[in-house]
């Protein structure tokens, strides 16, 4: 399997990397291994280990001084095998899973994430945390490429005005690249796109994406 991960860093940078340090040294291994997760358990395994991240961050805060930083997460599991994307998504950065019928984004950001829907706002359970996060999973089927993005995309009078629009174009324009550069290409793209409305716009947000190009 393939998993891949973004985590939008607010008011700092720290909960960002105490989150993605987390899942690549713990859940991380064990799911892209063959076996190691299914869509059926997909649920359990990526509430679990959200709810470990959060805990993580309130960890780290208390021997450090690492401040009030708090993070979204995004993050995708491809299982090629299993002809299955999983994924789980708390606050408001994006995942769009791109194909010949256009672009959908399963885990669909809110018009208002309030803020306890970031990791290392506060104490969470696995009870409180349900109503919080969008975890799902969808059929690899025809999809061309999976793409997390921040939002730096979409941010309201910074971003582009057609989030989707803006992965469409960027993905059609890496297809012209070469096979093994696709998925840069196609992160550029995405990340130029949006800088430039920040340009226009007179605004500006940090900007992340990431993409697995999937198409042969």
């Amino acid at each position: 399997g393939i998993l891949v991960a973004l985590a939008d860093g607010h008011r700092g940078f720290e909960a960002s990397e105490v989150v993605l340090e987390h899942l690549l040294a713990h859940p991380g291994p064990q799911w892209v291994e063959p076996g190691g997760v299914t869509p059926e358990s997909w649920s359990r395994h990526a509430l679990a280990a959200i709810c470990d991240a959060n805990q993580e961050i309130l960890r780290e805060r208390l021997d450090t001084e690492m401040g009030k930083s708090r993070t979204t997460l995004a993050l995708a599991l491809v299982l090629p095998e299993s002809n299955s994307l999983l994924y789980a998504c708390i606050g408001d950065s994006h995942l769009f899973q791109v194909g010949p019928g256009g672009v959908v984004e399963p885990a669909k950001v809110g018009s208002s994430v309030g803020m306890d829907c970031f990791l290392g706002h506060g104490e969470e359970t696995l009870e409180s945390l349900v109503d919080k996060c969008q975890i799902g999973t969808e059929s690899l089927a025809d999809t061309t490429a999976v793409v997390l993005a921040s939002d730096g995309l979409s941010e309201y009078q910074i971003g582009v005005e057609d989030p989707g629009a803006a992965v469409s174009q960027s993905i059609e324009i890496a297809r012209k690249a070469a096979p093994g550069l696709r998925p840069l290409e196609a992160s550029k793209r995405i990340v130029e796109a949006a800088l430039a409305a920040h340009r226009k716009n007179a605004s500006g947000d940090n900007m992340c994406a990431a993409v697995v190009w999937l198409e042969e």
